[in-house]
């Protein structure tokens, strides 16, 4: 059975190790967060049902390539999350959307609590509202030198080339 690492959300949204089978493993950084879901937690990690890791710092730089090349919003938690699930090659429980976004660049099996996971192939670009110019999502400015326009942020579809399997 493989290993899964779960986000907040997953925690959040009824996700219980207790009950559910298998080897669970999150960062210390949802233990912060989950500050509402604290005593199922706790018994979890009583019962030997939910350990706490920090991923290897070579996952966490893999991420955070992805991360750029995507444009996604991700917090230094979120970026844990996917690491430690890359580090011990394990299926990622969570509902939130730019998780699922990354760990699909990053070949990570990714399974939802409250929500079928995406199956949109996404990255993040600024747009100007005036002239539909596209900029990288980090691109510095927020008006268009173009047309002079605000640029807003928006998910448009992937170009970033996914490898593919050979037969």
């Amino acid at each position: 059975m493989k290993v899964k690492v779960l986000d907040a959300s997953a925690i959040i949204h009824g996700y219980n190790p207790i009950i559910e089978e298998g080897e669970h493993y999150t960062t210390p950084e949802v233990l912060e967060e989950i500050e509402s879901k604290k005593i199922i937690v706790e018994q979890a990690l009583d019962f030997g049902k939910l350990k706490i890791m920090s991923p290897n710092r070579e996952y966490i730089k893999k991420v955070e390539e992805v991360v750029k090349k995507t444009g996604d919003n991700l917090s230094q938690q979120d970026i844990g999350v996917l690491a430690l699930a890359l580090n011990l090659n394990a299926i990622l429980y969570t509902d939130d959307y730019g998780i699922q976004n990354v760990a699909k660049k990053l070949n990570i099996e990714v399974r939802g609590i409250a929500f079928e996971p995406t199956n949109k192939d996404f990255i993040w670009r600024k747009i100007c509202e005036g002239c539909k110019k596209l900029y990288p999502v980090d691109y510095e400015e927020d008006i268009c030198e173009i047309c002079g326009s605000p640029l807003k942020r928006k998910m448009v579809k992937s170009r970033l080339k996914k490898k593919r399997k050979k037969k």
